[in-house]
């Protein structure tokens, strides 16, 4: 995606948004802060379940993003309240083990909800990505930039999903020049409200490593996501973006600050041990995902600071120190 003119402020109420996936994070929270903003003349919550939130403005409407005729539906939805934007964060966050519908849920429901955002006059779109779509090799330059080919594992569903998304999304924006659409990668989040495949790790005391390697990683505070959130939905630029807080650490520091025990096995004992766990349901993930504990995966987020105007109010180590402060509250309960 080429640059498009710099951010503006918006001066005047907007008409009506759409948010997806306003059950699990990072939707909940950015319906909260859209709530507290008002900057919409309504807001429309799409979901199976509920915002965890009260929400006394907008409405909600339940959909499965699956089903068959989801593209109509929300076709309906998106026009009959008059939806010009639309923000998409029904992605899951951890790997599931039915990768079959994790596949309909990511894949075939981002189908669904641009055939409909096609249908329906949207004039913006902003996407949920994440920078694990450049994948975690030991070729990978210091820092990936956006236009890094996006090297993730397709032989790790996970993964697989949402770098078939990216394709979905930039075949759907090269056919529709009309409709601005922005992609944002944040890097591995934690926070208060966030569940995911970070804190899964680190919330057990002893954390799997791999021997003789200690990559380094990049954290990014759940406050910082969601105003890079609302920095894409009211900038008048389009593009894909890395979201990170500043600074990076090695893996063996994050752990340390988390309290976290190091259970370092060579590689191929990893696999073994990770799968065997994987397949008992006792893990977080399948061995694929080693490679993330194993080699760099940190992008650039210069274009992010430069056309969003994003500016990280946590760093990666403030980030781990705010998280690890909640760990021991949690350990000493």
């Amino acid at each position: 995606m080429s640059p498009q003119k710099q951010p503006r402020k918006q001066t005047k109420k907007r008409g009506a948004i759409a948010l997806t996936g306003v059950a699990g994070f990072p939707g909940a929270k950015l319906l909260e802060a859209l709530l507290e903003r008002n900057d919409f003349d309504h807001i429309v919550s799409l979901d199976l379940k509920r915002p965890p939130i009260p929400v006394t403005e907008g409405k909600f409407y339940k959909i499965d993003l699956t089903d068959p005729v989801a593209d109509a539906i929300l076709a309906d939805i998106l026009r009959k309240e008059g939806c010009e934007y639309v923000v998409h964060c029904a992605f899951l966050s951890k790997p599931i083990h039915s990768s079959s519908y994790a596949h309909e849920l990511e894949e075939i429901g981002t189908m669904h909800l641009l055939n409909a955002c096609a249908q329906s006059g949207v004039r913006k779109i902003v996407v949920r990505s994440t920078t694990m779509v450049y994948g975690a090799h030991p070729d990978n330059p210091a820092y990936l930039t956006e236009s890094h080919p996006l090297r993730g594992d397709l032989d790790y569903p996970f993964i697989r999903d949402k770098v078939n998304v990216e394709h979905l999304v930039e075949r759907f924006r090269r056919r529709n020049p009309d409709i601005a659409v922005t992609v944002l990668r944040p890097c591995t989040t934690l926070g208060p409200t966030v569940q995911n495949l970070a804190t899964l790790y680190l919330d057990h005391r002893v954390s799997l490593t791999i021997l003789g390697h200690d990559p380094l990683i990049q954290l990014v505070h759940e406050v910082d996501v969601v105003d890079a959130f609302l920095r894409a939905i009211e900038a008048d630029v389009e593009g894909i973006f890395n979201i990170a807080g500043k600074g990076v650490l090695p893996l063996s520091a994050i752990l340390r600050v988390a309290g976290n025990l190091r259970l370092p096995l060579r590689y191929r004992s990893a696999v073994r041990f990770t799968d065997l766990l994987w397949l008992s349901q006792l893990a977080p993930a399948p061995s694929p995902h080693l490679n993330y504990l194993r080699y760099p995966w940190v992008a650039d987020v210069t274009a992010a600071e430069e056309r969003l105007g994003f500016t990280p109010h946590h760093t990666t180590a403030e980030t781990i120190e705010h998280y690890a402060r909640g760990l021991r509250l949690k350990r000493a309960l």
